[in-house]
């Protein structure tokens, strides 16, 4: 998680008349902003690439499979790529399962 400075917190944008919101701060504050967000998006930046190097074995085989299937579902991901390595807490969030082959579909209406 990333945080900014309290100074960043202690203005308002206000709109004008025309619209446009004005910038109640100076031209040093804005530089500060700007280089504190550059330096949020090189972090990610940087984390996602070294995310992307530790897991290439992984990507390069659901992207070989990707090629021949137009979608994985659930248990698709976990014969390539093995059981999520944490607990999932989103219970809010259904993962599709393999759905009923249209056979059995018409197994269950009989």
């Amino acid at each position: 998680m990333f945080f900014f400075p309290n100074f960043f917190f202690s203005f308002s944008f206000k709109r004008e008349d025309s619209g446009f919101a004005t910038r109640p701060y100076s031209d040093d504050m804005a530089q500060t902003i700007d280089n504190e967000v550059k330096k949020l998006i090189e972090t990610a930046e940087a984390r996602t690439k070294k995310l992307l190097l530790h897991h290439k074995d992984e990507i390069e085989k659901v992207a070989k499979v990707l090629l021949d299937k137009e979608v994985l579902k659930y248990d698709d991901m976990v014969e390539l790529v093995g059981k999520r390595p944490f607990e999932d807490h989103t219970p809010h969030i259904q993962i599709p399962k393999e759905e009923p082959k249209q056979d059995e579909q018409s197994d269950k209406s009989k």
